[in-house]
């Protein structure tokens, strides 16, 4: 039976085969989207402490609830990656905070009321957003986070999948290449 607790098996032994610590977070899966990032970057956090060197991906599937505060364009996979972004732009460069990317995605291929399924981003996106005069706490606000995504790179559009497993969020953590 396809479910997603098969979607992040399978999310998970692809990350092993490219040398990853994996670690599937299956409590991290129905929370407010606020709650829920926080302990996804919290939880990513720690497992990276005691990954003594290696890359992790955090792994955790499921649906947060995304309350709409705006008239802008997106969703709750959209906006996990944003909020991730924003809150991991505020540590880096410490030196604490590895290199980072975030993913998330509806199994669907749908996200909220946009044409993407979710978005990527990595330690980058908010600077890069920063160079463009784009101020990514606004798209928040105002539930755009497909336009800023649109805008800096990072939107995934699959188109609808047929299948729907719910959603699954991806964060990586590796060591800066010296």
């Amino acid at each position: 039976m396809l479910d997603n607790r098969t979607a992040l098996n399978a999310a998970a032994t692809e990350a092993r085969s490219r040398g990853f610590a994996v670690e599937i977070a299956s409590d991290i899966n129905e929370q407010e989207i606020g709650v829920g990032c926080d302990l996804l970057l919290a939880r990513a956090q720690a497992f990276w402490n005691q990954s003594e060197g290696k890359a992790i991906c955090l792994l955790s599937g499921g649906e947060f609830s995304c309350p709409v505060r705006g008239n802008g364009v997106g969703g709750r996979n959209l906006e996990t990656v944003l909020r991730c972004a924003i809150e991991l732009d505020k540590v880096a460069p410490a030196p604490r905070v590895p290199d980072w990317s975030v993913l998330s995605a509806g199994t669907d291929g749908v996200d909220g009321n946009s044409s993407a399924a979710g978005a990527a981003a990595e330690g980058n996106t908010i600077a890069r957003a920063r160079s463009s005069g784009l101020a990514a706490k606004g798209f928040l606000d105002r539930s755009d986070a497909f336009h800023f995504f649109e805008q800096v790179g990072g939107v995934i559009v699959t188109g609808p999948t047929g299948t729907n497993v719910r959603d699954i969020r991806v964060v990586l953590f590796e060591r800066t290449a010296t």
